[in-house]
Parts: structure tokens; sequence; C-alpha cells
């Protein structure tokens, strides 16, 4: 029997339902808005208002619905290619849980956008109570109404109306409506704007530059591709000719498999990874062999995606916050990443490490980059490329994050090409067995030397108890 939710206790009000895309589908490959609208409609079809809204950030994947309706079956659905080497198309059902922009305006008057005011509660609200909170500043045009996506029927979560404006009174903020706040929005609204920090009215010098960066940007050739864990969270790509997909959380082999999936891939001549922060995360139940394996899996994933390919030019960015006081299992994890990656580009021809510029105070205290520093970042990454890629210097980075990349959740397994939504630090249950039974390490003389380096570094360490690795050397040794 299904463990879905009971749909016969839904109630006739709005309800809010979520469904999640990032197991089913690879970032690469999730399906795009329109099909997502789409399938939502055809999922409430007894609802022309339903409401869908998509998660950004570490929510990318996850799309929320309000409905009034009960869908006839706990299910959204897609279609999509089989896997490689069969044919045909397969359906994909998706479950749902519980957790527009009709740009109408008469031709005096002016468009108001009351943000969010068709959500949850706020739905319950008629449309005459804001036009009673708004007709003190002008005649009412055209009345309250909810708002679509451009271009479809699915509503977007706002509401919006023509008013004739009076000169007496001023616009607020915010509108007053039983009780809650609600922020307007206009053309010509006096507003704090984020880019150039200053209050202004009408377009920000700071936007002008990047519009004109994209204007730019669409006529050039894009032949690069930087692909990132949330280190690049800040990253604006419209100032360089390059495509930046980033993808919280990732490590290096899930962004090997990122760079598998890259359908632009006869045009990314040149591939950057910035990786290296989650895979050298260590657990405190870890010893040195299970962080080491862990390291090596993912890098292996990346080794096989280069040497598969080499019509094309690989980089890596480490992404490791400096540390000014590292246990010694992060030393470990740390030097072992860059000592093994450093290993790898002396034999691969088509593959190097790229040197980042260092700034101590470029980290914000959750371990990311600065705006300021996700910057300097892209221009090390231009320079050490010696490639005609900067568009423009000033437009390298987002007032906010994830707004200026290709945002991606993170999906498939670090160690290998399986596909879906791991929690086992990021490995499949097959690669998670395979490091288990595994004894011999994949790099047995490297992993005594960072050893070594970790129980020189750290001797107080030596009077616990040591792994099974540290025994073996400690005997050896004596």
């Amino acid at each position: 029997m299904s463990t879905a939710i009971d749909f016969s206790t839904v109630a006739a009000t709005q309800t809010q339902f979520q469904f999640d895309v990032r197991p089913y589908f690879n970032s690469f490959k999730r399906p795009a808005l329109p099909e997502v609208l789409d399938s939502v409609r055809l999922a409430f079809p007894d609802d022309g208002g339903v409401i869908c809204k998509e998660g950004i950030g570490r929510f990318l994947g996850i799309y929320k619905i309000w409905s009034t309706s009960v869908p006839p079956e706990p299910t959204v659905k897609f279609s999509r290619r089989r896997n490689i080497g069969t044919e045909g198309m397969e359906v994909i059902s998706i479950p749902l849980t519980p957790p527009e922009q009709h740009r109408e305006r008469s031709r005096d008057g002016l468009l108001i956008t009351i943000v969010d005011a068709d959500l949850g509660k706020n739905h319950a609200l008629s449309g005459r109570a804001f036009d009673s909170a708004l007709q003190v500043y002008g005649s009412i045009e055209l009345e309250t109404q909810p708002q679509k996506y451009k271009g479809t029927s699915i509503h977007n979560g706002n509401r919006f109306c023509v008013i004739k404006r009076n000169n007496e009174k001023e616009l607020p903020d915010r509108l007053l409506v039983n009780g809650v706040l609600f922020l307007i929005k206009y053309q010509g609204k006096r507003w704090a704007c984020h880019s150039c920090k200053e209050e202004h009215v009408g377009p920000c010098p700071y936007r002008q530059m990047l519009y004109a960066a994209r204007d730019k940007r669409k006529s050039s050739v894009i032949a690069h591709h930087v692909v990132s864990d949330s280190t690049l969270r800040y990253a604006e790509q419209s100032g360089l000719r390059a495509d930046i997909s980033v993808m919280s959380g990732a490590t290096l082999g899930q962004l090997a498999n990122a760079v598998d999936n890259d359908e632009e891939v006869e045009r990314h001549r040149n591939v950057v990874l910035a990786a290296g922060a989650n895979d050298t995360l260590v657990g405190e139940a870890e010893n040195d062999q299970q962080i080491v394996k862990r390291i090596d899996f993912s890098i292996n994933k990346f080794c096989e995606t280069i040497n598969k390919d080499d019509t094309r030019n690989f980089y890596l960015l480490n992404t490791c916050r400096p540390l000014p006081t590292p246990t010694r299992r992060e030393f470990l994890a740390r030097e072992y990443f860059s000592m093994k990656l450093r290993k790898v580009a002396s034999y691969v021809e088509n593959f190097d490490v790229l040197k980042r510029p260092e700034d101590e105070e470029g980290w914000a205290d959750d371990g990311h980059p600065t705006k300021k520093y996700t910057g300097e970042l892209l221009l090390s990454i231009t320079s050490e490329l010696d490639e005609d890629i900067l568009i423009d210097p000033q437009v390298l980075t987002s007032d906010k994050i994830y707004r200026g990349v290709n945002g991606h959740y993170r999906s498939g397994c670090s160690g290998c090409t399986m596909m879906g939504l791991f929690d086992d630090g990021g490995f499949c249950t097959a690669c998670v067995q395979k490091m288990t039974t595994q004894k011999k390490m994949l790099d047995d003389k490297l992993f005594k030397k960072v050893l070594a380096m970790a129980l020189d570094k750290f001797p107080q360490t030596n009077k616990r108890n040591l792994s099974d690795g540290e025994e073996n050397t400690s005997k050896k040794s004596s």
C-alpha cells in the first residue's frame, strides 16, 4: 500500500503540497520550468488557479504547490528518455507530499504588484480588501486579482491591480491589509538598491553594466565551463565568456558526473572544476583510512571523466578554506586531496591544478568566500587559463547567491555513474560497500607519506588510540 498522504483529508481551502525531482533526475537533465508547469497543471485539472513556485539554492529541485482542489492521483508525472542503451520513453511519477503575471494595465494607470498576496492564509483575503487599502492613493482602474506567470495559466503567488494615482499621497513601501504588511512594487518606486547600496528611482548603474555585459555575452562564443560546489555561489557569469554551474554540497566526483551530463560538451573546450571543500569534510566517526578512501573514490571518478575525453582541457581550483587550527584528520584530508591531485596533474596531459589567490579575510563565517573574494577567484581563473574569457571585471559577482549562475542540486554518486540522491557522504550503496570491504589503500605510498606528515605535525595525538593504518605505520617504523 502506498505511504503517500491521505488525499481524502485535504480540505477544500488552499492546501500546500511539494514534490522533489532530485532523486529522479540528475540536475543537468532536470525538467525545465515550462515542463514542470505543464505537469502541475495536469496533476491538478480541477484547479485553474493552482500556484507553483520553484526553490532556489539548496532547495533547487523542490517545487511547492498551493491548490484548492484534490489531485486525482498523489503524483506529478514526467516523460523522459530511457537510460543509455535502451530505446523509447518512460513515465516518471514523483509523489506529492505535504509540507503570472497577466500584466494588464489601463493606458493611464500604474501597475501595482503585491508580493506573496495570494499565498497561504493570504489567499483567503478578498481582492476588495486590497482595493480598499489602495484607493486612498488613487482610483482603482483594474481591481486586484491573482497574477500568473507570463504566457501561462499558472499563478505565481502574487496579486496585482492598476490604479490611477492622485498626487496628494505617496505610495508606501509596504501596504497594510487586514493587519498584514505586503511589499508592493511599481514603476518609479524609490528603492534601496542592493547592487550599488544607494536609494534611487529607475535603473541602477551597476545593473546597466550587467545588462550590457549580458548583451555582449550573447554575441560571444562560450567555450568555457566552470563547474563548482557552493564556493562560487556569488558568481555572475554575465561578466565572462564562460558558463558557470554551481552544485551546492557537491564533491569532485559529483561535479565530474555533472560534466559527463553536460549537453554543451562540444563547445566547452576548457572545463574548470572548483571542488575540495566537501571532499575533505571529516566525520567524527571516520578513521584515517575511511577519510582517504572517500577522497580516492571521488578523485578516481574525476580521473575517469578526464581520461575518456582528451579533446578538452581540465583544470581544478581547490575550494578548501584555510583553517588556522585544523585537527590532525582535517590536515590529513586536505593534504591528501591536494597532493593526490598534483600527482594526477604530473602525468595527465590535459589536466592542471590552478593557483588560488590566498586571502584569509576573504572567507565568511559560514565557510564560503565573500562576494569580493569570489570576484578575485574568478579573475584568477581567467588569468590562469590565459584565454579571452573576461567581458567586464566589474560584473563578476551577483548581489544574491545562486542568482548569477546555473544552479544545480547535488545529484549522482561521488564514486560512480549511478543516478540518484545519496546521503551517505554522496556515495551509493555499492560504492560504500566497496570502500568497506576494500582492505588495501588505492595509493598506499601517498597515504603513508601524508599520514607521517600529520603525525609529525600533531605529535600529541600519538597518545590517543591509533587507527589501523597508524598502528601499521608505527610498527614498521619501530
